[in-house]
């Protein structure tokens, strides 16, 4: 157990003083997380701060302590560098040696729940974050039960217009790597290649469209997908 603090890297100034069970390293990845940031705080505005001008806080061990003694150690090292001038981020409500009032187990209102929307609303997170966000989705796969969820929110949903043009930009500006050719290729091992038609069935195909014939039914009879019997319209 470990009374530790954190630092301001531009001025190497101490700006929070904390408890943790689980190593420093550790402990700061969790204040940076963009699910903690999230929090109204001023400790988060400041970390916010820093992260927006790409830079990192650093920690460091403040004391070795125990579960006995761990309240009592906080609160000293709260106390003494907030007396001897340190601009300490710390929740004013939390004297050192406890936590803020827990929300578990409790409902925000609908007011409350608006208000909170409405304060996020165009937030975006940090490229820090993002980056985190990335390592901690990287090689994780989506279980079956979110992947039937991710499909019933999308029943009945149609893409907009807009979604539609930014797919294809980015589907335009693609690079395909070799490691991405020999993956796709790979996986449509063994898949039904699509048909080629002959010239006389191409000759033919628009006679029988002309004669009432629906798509369906000549792509049926040519053994083809309905998108290659499209094309003659």
């Amino acid at each position: 157990m470990q009374i530790y603090g954190i630092c301001d890297p531009t001025n190497d100034t101490l700006r929070y003083v904390g408890f943790t069970k689980v190593s420093l390293d550790k402990r700061l990845s969790q204040h940076l997380k963009y699910s903690q940031l999230k929090k109204n705080t001023h400790k988060n505005a400041w970390i916010k701060s820093l992260l927006a001008k790409n830079v990192i806080p650093t920690i460091f061990l403040l004391q070795e302590t125990n579960l006995e003694e761990w309240v009592e150690d906080e609160r000293w090292n709260i106390s003494y560098f907030k007396s001897i001038g340190c601009d300490l981020t710390n929740d004013p409500r939390c004297p050192g040696g406890e936590m803020p009032p827990s929300w578990r187990g409790r409902k925000h209102t609908q007011e409350h729940t608006a208000k909170i929307a409405a304060s996020n609303k165009g937030q975006k997170p940090t490229a820090y974050c993002i980056e985190r966000l990335i390592e901690a989705s990287t090689g994780r796969k989506m279980s079956e039960y979110n992947r039937s969820k991710l499909r019933e929110s999308n029943i009945g949903r149609k893409m907009t217009d807009d979604n539609k043009r930014k797919l294809i930009d980015s589907a335009r500006n693609r690079l395909w790597t070799d490691e991405m050719r020999d993956k796709l290729s790979k996986a449509n091992i063994g898949k039904r290649r699509i048909k080629k038609l002959t010239q006389e069935q191409r000759n033919a195909i628009p006679k029988l469209l002309q004669e009432g014939f629906s798509q369906r039914e000549v792509a049926k009879l040519f053994n083809v997908s309905q998108t290659s019997i499209r094309r003659f319209k």
